[in-house]
């Protein structure tokens, strides 16, 4: 085998090994798939976060003993009717990764209504197509907004705390620069709108429109290599090593830790029964961030 390459599943028809159950890759893949959802619910409620939290964990203790409800297809399709309804009824103030979970709801939903011996390679199948459209989409969406291309996009975030505040805020002089800008920024938000009213911030170190730039190439870069590379390439291990690093890349940038769980939750089920160490690579990589998003550090948001 290619140590570039990771080893394809066996075909549909061909006997498996004696030592693989066909449903324990299913069981670990849509339990960590549950632990996202749930995570995302339970975090979006307007309920106590105390109450969320222990919501949360009576749920997911739950999966040990009923996990047959992660492999149930309806329960899926009740999943996704409820992301869809918080769309229709918020259509323009919903954020990015809850279409994006609709959408893996269905896909889901889909997959597991198959035989049984189809159900994993429909869910690669699903997966691999979702992640290149959702970084061929961010591609091309950065490609034609003007203000990401010259970097002003960036620039704003970054004085304003939405944009590498995990290691800004390291330094004491700059986070105290930041959180003036953002105290300005909300101000001027919150004004009257008014067509000559302007607003200047302090950019907390020199150079910023030159940073700006190439964070800007860098994350093009980025996100076009994974959504050629897994259109290309799904069984390449560079490609879900690339994946992996963007998650930890974007987990240290801009802590969209919803976000990240989700692509992680994805690369895994892109993954063939026997890679198992990428399997619980990604598997633990989605659990843990989307823990992260129940206690979190009290970063500002950024903002819109």
């Amino acid at each position: 085998m290619n140590i570039s390459t990771i080893e394809s599943a066996p075909l549909l028809g061909q006997p498996r090994a004696a030592t693989q159950s066909p449903s324990d890759p299913l069981r670990f893949s849509m339990g960590v798939a549950l632990v996202v959802f749930a995570t995302y619910f339970f975090t979006t409620s307007r309920l106590n976060e105390n109450l969320q939290a222990l919501g949360l964990f009576s749920l997911l203790g739950s999966i040990v003993f009923i996990d047959q409800i992660a492999r149930t297809w309806w329960v899926w399709v009740i999943i996704a009717l409820s992301l869809a309804a918080g769309i229709a009824m918020r259509p323009l103030d919903v954020p990015n990764h809850h279409i994006l979970l609709t959408y893996i709801a269905i896909a889901i939903a889909l997959c597991l209504s198959a035989p049984e011996d189809q159900r994993i390679p429909l869910l690669q199948h699903n997966a691999r197509w979702l992640i290149v459209a959702l970084m061929g989409i961010a591609t091309l969406q950065r490609l034609f907004q003007p203000t990401f291309m010259s970097g002003d996009y960036i620039s704003y975030e970054i004085v304003t705390g939405g944009f590498l505040y995990p290691l800004l805020k390291l330094l004491p002089e700059t986070s105290s620069i930041i959180h003036e800008n953002r105290e300005i920024a909300e101000s001027f938000r919150n004004s009257p709108p008014s067509e000559t009213a302007s607003v200047a911030l302090v950019s907390p170190f020199p150079m910023l429109p030159l940073l700006a730039k190439a964070f800007v190439a860098v994350i093009i870069a980025i996100e076009a290599w994974i959504c050629i590379a897994m259109w290309a390439r799904p069984k390449w291990i560079v490609t879900h090593l690339s994946i992996l690093a963007f998650a930890v890349s974007l987990a240290v940038i801009r802590q969209e830790l919803t976000f990240i769980s989700v692509v992680c939750m994805l690369g895994l089920l892109t993954c063939d029964p026997q890679w198992r160490k990428l399997r619980w690579t990604y598997g633990i990589s989605a659990a843990l961030f989307a823990a992260a998003v129940v206690k979190t550090v009290n970063l500002p948001e950024p903002l819109q």
